[in-house]
């Protein structure tokens, strides 16, 4: 069985060491770590992940809320929960 593939989006750099350690702790591979939403919704659309873990308050002109809506307008599956500042998609 192949390992889940997670696009982490944290532009805080340790609080995104700590995550991506987590993530491969947990046997999944982190196929890449970005700050931005633009890079986000580039990596998303060029790596495919099979989720997306974006904070919810990111660099750039979009936050993560926006982010992720545009993400989840493009048929992909969308789950939140908005009390802990992470949105998976």
């Amino acid at each position: 069985m192949s390992k889940a593939r997670i696009l982490v989006v944290e532009d805080e750099v340790v609080i995104a060491m700590e995550i991506e350690r987590s993530i491969k702790n947990f046997g999944c591979e982190v196929i890449s770590v970005v700050n931005s939403s633009g890079k986000a919704l580039a990596k998303a659309e060029n790596d495919r992940p099979d989720l997306i873990l974006m904070d919810t308050r990111i660099q750039g002109e979009k936050d993560g809320i926006e982010t992720i809506r545009i993400e989840a307008n493009s048929g992909k599956r969308f789950e939140s929960n908005p009390g802990d500042g992470l949105v998976c998609c």
